[in-house]
């Protein structure tokens, strides 16, 4: 069967606002889904995480392609270098992204996986324009039906909020945006005023997203656990498909669109068991071994008032729990491996957990709410 290919785009502009220095690159994708790469469980890393774009443009090739189904005739989606974001100290040098922008006239379009998952984790670094209205499809049919996570980076708009695109439902979202730094808090899960800790408006964030279940239920974070955005629960009225693709939105329309363009820095997928929501790939001894800096960390609230903290330490350990001041709280030690350890019994607030081995120590904030 012939598919048709789109060569988008030949870059040769300089923003004058520095956003782009000077990059020729073309971004050649396909028009239509060619071929599922699969589950690749042998691709995952130590983490249990699929990378289905890390900066290059064989990953950009292999599990994505655009789709003028919706909101415009695809948009522009290339492969090049962010020199200013190297410079702010955003990105290693010599590190590239996957750059959209609207074709001329307000033209979108839609980026969606070759792959069609059913219960996923997806995770997103990105560098949105600030006055541009994005999003994440989940359950996608292709045709631009979907469930969106809104990535509505503009006033009035909401990072994580779900917009039923095409389907029967009700929109949520829990604060709107003020300006680029400060929100209006309505239904805020978290304490919006650490919004300018959390959110870097001159670099790159992280949104994660989970669907589950048929009906779907959403849920999606802000960098980490401690700062959800979503929890929405659709009906049998509003199922698309059961395995669907994941999509990235370019809004068609030049009010929507007035950032120029959005970038996206590594996306992952987390492949997940339905009904228990263990990963479907195991990460091997070989993965493992690959790790580099021997260590990972995550954090969450538990149900008996404390924290949950889990990860994997190469070596002896030391895990401190601090108040925000620097106070050591509570310190344990282990062995190496994997590691779990409960802090029971904390006030709601906001703390740091540090992770100290022989290679060297990082800290992961945590939120008790």
């Amino acid at each position: 069967m012939f598919h048709s290919r789109g060569m988008f785009l030949l870059k040769k502009t300089t923003w004058i606002a520095g956003a782009l220095l000077a990059s020729a690159s073309y971004g050649d994708f396909l028009r239509e889904p060619l071929k599922d790469p699969g589950l690749e469980c042998n691709m995952y890393d130590s983490e249990g995480w699929l990378t289905i774009f890390d900066g290059t443009q064989p990953t950009a090739e292999k599990y994505w392609w655009i789709s003028n189904s919706s909101h415009g005739d695809g948009g522009h989606w290339w492969v090049a270098e962010d020199p200013v974001s190297v410079t702010a100290g955003k990105l290693k040098a010599g590190q590239k992204v996957l750059w959209s922008d609207q074709n001329p006239g307000g033209n979108g379009g839609l980026l969606y996986t070759q792959r069609r998952y059913k219960d996923v984790d997806f995770r997103v670094t990105y560098f949105p324009g600030w006055e541009n209205d994005g999003g994440i499809f989940l359950r996608s049919n292709g045709k631009g039906q979907a469930w969106q996570v809104m990535l509505d980076y503009q006033p009035g708009g909401t990072m994580g909020g779900i917009w039923p695109e095409g389907v029967n439902g009700p929109s949520q979202d829990y604060y709107s945006l003020a300006t680029e730094i400060k929100v209006d808090a309505r239904l805020a899960k978290w304490n919006m005023a650490d919004w300018s800790t959390i959110w870097d408006a001159d670099g790159y964030n992280m949104m994660q997203t989970r669907v589950t279940g048929n009906p779907g239920l959403i849920t999606a974070f802000m960098h980490d656990s401690a700062h959800p955005v979503t929890n929405y629960q659709t009906t049998a009225q509003s199922v698309i498909t059961e395995t669907g693709y994941i999509g990235l939105q370019i809004h068609a329309g030049t009010a929507d669109w007035k950032g120029g363009p959005n970038k996206y820095a590594k996306m992952q997928v987390r492949e997940l068991e339905p009904g228990t929501g263990a990963p479907l790939c195991k990460p091997t001894v070989s993965v493992l071994a690959r790790k580099a800096e021997g260590m990972r960390l995550s954090s969450q609230a538990n149900g008996s008032g404390g924290l949950t903290v889990s990860g994997f330490a190469e070596g002896d350990y030391t895990l401190s729990l601090l108040d925000l001041h620097g106070r050591i709280l509570e310190k344990r030690s282990g062995r190496g491996g994997d590691l779990f350890q409960e802090f029971a019994g904390l006030d709601k607030g906001i703390y740091v957990v540090n992770l100290a081995t022989p290679k060297g120590s990082f800290n992961r904030k945590a939120v008790r709410f």
